[in-house]
């Protein structure tokens, strides 16, 4: 165990006028770790691929629907040391962040570092529908989703 991390289950209008933080976590270097990776590296070396994506419950929902090479950052940046841990494992990274502001702009931040030695750094979208990958795999059938 390296750190304990939150997430309010209430919705936003709700979670504000109870005055409840959306996440709450112990202090640690976000930077330095991928939530799931250790339940996701066989998966990852099987498939030569990574889904890097934002938090915790997308991972969650991905692993529960058999999609087991996914992590997360806790966050919308991918560090420097979070790719050296990846790489590991594969060269291929595909990020998947959410479809609010804060994702598109990590993702496209991360896209200018591409150019990395042997690091096959891409982008995946979820449809624009959803939210998150979480949103996308607990209302769409996995045989139709971007893993099919």
């Amino acid at each position: 165990t390296i750190a304990v991390g939150c997430r309010s289950l209430l919705g936003d209008e709700e979670r504000k006028s109870l005055n409840v933080e959306k996440y709450k976590n112990s202090i640690y270097t976000k930077s330095n770790y991928l939530f799931g990776l250790n339940s996701a590296t066989n998966a990852i070396r099987e498939s030569n691929k990574v889904y890097v994506v934002e938090g915790y419950f997308d991972v969650i929902t991905a692993h529960q629907n058999k999609v087991k090479n996914v992590v997360a950052t806790c966050g919308t940046a991918l560090s420097e040391r979070q790719i050296l841990i990846l790489s590991r494992y594969t060269n291929n990274i595909t990020l998947l962040f959410d479809n609010d502001q804060a994702g598109v702009n990590g993702a496209a931040k991360m896209l200018e570092r591409r150019k990395r030695d042997g690091i096959n750094l891409s982008i995946a979208k979820i449809p624009s529908a959803f939210k998150d990958l979480d949103e996308y795999l607990s209302k769409v059938k996995l045989k139709e989703s971007l893993f099919g």
